[in-house]
């Protein structure tokens, strides 16, 4: 060993006294670089492959999603002012199973203080993370919020959260969804200012026709 650095310190010496060497001792030197470097392994074809079915594969929880497609009622309680009563309105909610059956579509119509509301979800199931995913939009707003979470499968209650910025700032929002039977919902939505405490904001229970 001592023998063989010998050799390589007098090579490239005798590189740096002969310019003409330079290449050869460069090479010299990549060349135990390489037998030094950590060797990265090879993904097996197949076992990407595999990576890759499962993670696009629809499983138990989309089919739990997509069950509950078709047309809801709903019924909204808003605390939009801590002094004042809640507000009360009704509306309705459309679901649908997009992407063959991977994501739930779902679209909420009613009104807020008189004005016309309107808001759409899109939710899933990431296999890879093994979280729900969910995006929101609405009429009120020209940002989108993205949502993550897991289900308890005892209580058929899932939570999802989300850091988000509005006109009002920035806040947390932890949303609740209750899985009660086939043909009733309840949703609970609460708010965290920075610094601040939560606060329950809004309720919706949701009646399939």
């Amino acid at each position: 060993m001592k023998r063989n650095i010998v050799l390589f310190v007098s090579l490239i010496a005798a590189g740096c006294n002969n310019p003409t060497d330079n290449v050869g001792a460069r090479a010299i030197a990549d060349t135990a670089k390489t037998k030094n470097a950590t060797l990265v392994p090879v993904e097996d074809s197949a076992v990407k492959a595999k990576r890759i079915m499962e993670f696009m594969t629809p499983g138990p929880i989309h089919r739990m999603l997509s069950a509950t497609a078709g047309d809801w009622t709903t019924e909204e309680t808003f605390w939009l002012n801590e002094q004042g009563p809640p507000e009360k309105s009704t509306g309705t909610c459309e679901c649908k199973a997009i992407m063959g059956g991977r994501y739930l579509q779902s679209t909420y119509k009613t009104t807020i203080s008189g004005m016309p509301f309107e808001g759409m979800s899109t939710m899933g199931y990431d296999n890879n993370k093994k979280v729900f995913v969910s995006d929101w939009v609405d009429n009120m707003g020209t940002g989108m919020m993205h949502l993550e979470g897991t289900m308890d499968s005892a209580t058929k209650t899932l939570t999802l959260n989300a850091d988000y910025e509005d006109a009002a700032g920035k806040s947390h929002m932890r949303e609740v969804i209750r899985y009660i039977d086939d043909k009733h919902q309840e949703m609970e939505e609460y708010g965290t200012q920075p610094g601040g405490k939560e606060k329950k904001f809004y309720e919706m229970k949701l009646v399939k026709k």
